[in-house]
């Protein structure tokens, strides 16, 4: 864990260089939180969206075949968003990816 302190007193480049150090993303633990708590705050995230995406889909969809909206949000995740995703995110390999560009 990235150890949060205020650096001594230090001219511009010594204070860029100590905040270019600091993690992209913090720790739960850095709040006081559980480290399961940023997994539970994506799966509310995520739910969150999925939920704004099915109460945005038009009411009267014409051709859904009867379908409930969480079917269609379903169906549109399974067969379009997933099937283009990479088969492994690995949030690190990116980043070290990306450094080196």
């Amino acid at each position: 864990m990235f150890n949060y302190t205020i650096p001594p007193p230090a001219e511009m480049p010594q204070y860029m260089e100590y905040i270019t150090s600091m993690p992209d993303k913090d720790s739960p633990q850095v709040f006081g939180l559980n480290p399961t708590a940023d997994t539970a705050f994506r799966l509310a995230e995520s739910l969150t969206m999925l939920n704004t995406l099915i109460d945005t889909m038009p009411k009267e969809a014409g051709g859904s075949d009867g379908k409930t909206p969480e079917d269609i949000v379903k169906d549109k995740l399974e067969n379009d968003i997933l099937k283009n995703l990479p088969p492994d995110f690995l949030e690190i390999e990116y980043k070290d990816q990306i450094k080196k560009i």
